[in-house]
């Protein structure tokens, strides 16, 4: 089955709760895989870059040119509060893990340590 950025954005759109339930990587990984793409699981959500890549994913460190594009997903390095890091993916308008973020940044936590992160896009 082929990468479908649209059923991976929708399952995303689709499970997105109204507040985070601690489970970013669970629901983008399962976003992913309704797109068609299963990735091996790992402990933390920092740590999918890894599995991303074996799944034909590219990194790029920071901003791609040209912006975010539906369909990238962000993987952040965890801080003392938040040591598992997060993960999320663009809609294309909105960045989305377990729920609708308000930006880039997951939450105050976020906003303030502003940890390092790698960009994944699927050709």
């Amino acid at each position: 089955m082929p990468w479908s950025i649209d059923d991976a954005v929708a399952a995303l759109r689709t499970n997105a709760r109204a507040n985070s339930a601690g489970q970013c990587a669970r629901y983008v990984r399962d976003a992913i895989a309704a797109g068609g793409i299963a990735l091996q699981r790992t402990r933390d959500a920092k740590d999918y870059g890894a599995s991303l890549m074996a799944a034909g994913f590219t990194r790029h460190d920071g901003m791609p040119e040209g912006g975010y594009k539906k369909g990238d997903v962000a993987v952040m390095e965890g801080f003392s509060s938040s040591p598992a890091g997060h993960m999320q993916m663009f809609d294309g308008a909105v960045w989305i893990s377990d729920f609708r973020q308000n930006g880039f940044w997951a939450g105050p936590g976020y906003r303030t340590h502003q940890p390092a992160f790698k960009i994944y896009r699927h050709p």
